[in-house]
C-alpha cells in the first residue's frame, strides 16, 4: 500500500521508505539521501552513518556543498566509495 501512495504522489520511493540513497556526478558530486550523521569529516575522508552501513567516501579536496537532515551534498576528487 505505501508503494501506491509513493507512486500516486509522484514522489521517489526512497523519500517515502527511507532507504539510502547514493547519486554520484563525474567522480566529482555526490548526494546522499537518508544519511543519519556525519562520523567524520576531512579533505580527504567523509564517513556517513546510515540505517543500515556506514559509507566510506575517500578522495582529494572533499567538501560538504549543502547539508539538511536527510541529504548531503559533496564535491571534490572522489576515489573510492565503499560500505562498512
Amino acid at each position: 500500500m505505501k508503494k501506491n501512495k509513493t507512486y500516486s504522489l509522484g514522489l521517489p520511493e526512497e523519500f517515502v521508505s527511507g532507504s539510502f540513497k547514493i547519486s554520484v556526478l563525474d567522480f566529482c558530486k555526490l548526494t546522499a539521501l537518508n544519511y543519519k550523521s556525519i562520523i567524520e569529516y576531512s579533505d580527504n575522508v567523509i564517513r556517513l552513518n546510515t540505517k543500515e552501513k556506514i559509507v566510506l567516501i575517500k578522495g582529494e579536496n572533499l567538501n560538504i556543498d549543502n547539508i539538511t537532515d536527510d541529504e548531503i551534498n559533496i564535491s571534490g576528487n572522489i576515489f573510492l566509495i565503499s560500505f562498512e
